[in-house]
Formats: C-alpha cells, sequence, structure tokens
C-alpha cells in the first residue's frame, strides 16, 4: 500500500538556510472515513496472524526469565567486585 503524497503547504521547507515549519494538515483519503470498516479490516488482519501455542509461549516466558536471573546475577557479581577494588584503592572498610 503506497502512501499519498503529502499535499502542498504542509510539513517543513527548507528556504535561505532556514528552517520553516508550517502547520501539519493529516492526509485523509477515502480509506480512512469509515471507522467501522477499519475495525472489520483489522479484525480480518487479526484472524491471518499465526499465534503462538500455549506451549511455545510458556517455553519462551521460561527461557526470558531464565536470561533475567543470569543477568541479574551478574550484574550482582560484578557489582561487588567493584565495590570491594573501590573499597581496596580507597582503603576504606
Amino acid at each position: 500500500m503506497r502512501r499519498p503524497a503529502m499535499p502542498s503547504g504542509a510539513g517543513f521547507t527548507f528556504g535561505a538556510g532556514s528552517l520553516t515549519c508550517r502547520p501539519f494538515t493529516p492526509i485523509i483519503d477515502e480509506r480512512m472515513k469509515n471507522p467501522v470498516e477499519f475495525l472489520r479490516e483489522v479484525r480480518q488482519e487479526g484472524a491471518r496472524i499465526t499465534w503462538p501455542g500455549r506451549r511455545e509461549t510458556l517455553s519462551w516466558a521460561l527461557m526470558i526469565f531464565v536470561f533475567v536471573a543470569i543477568s541479574a546475577v551478574f550484574f550482582l557479581v560484578v557489582d561487588k567486585l567493584i565495590a570491594w577494588i573501590v573499597k581496596l584503592l580507597l582503603g576504606v572498610g
């Protein structure tokens, strides 16, 4: 689907080293005038989507949880290591 051209006088124009901003003029073509038709098309597009199954969703959720837990432990160790080095260098503690 190709986007219609912007009408003249809308958007930005450049001239003599300056940027002039004009008020945005929304582009409304015939497809955008009927909200009921729009919602019908959205529903049709939603029906075409291949949604993941329960098992795949749980698998991905578990992988994300494990990755977040590993990352949390990694950053905890790095934080403690940096704190220990700073204390050692500054002679605090």
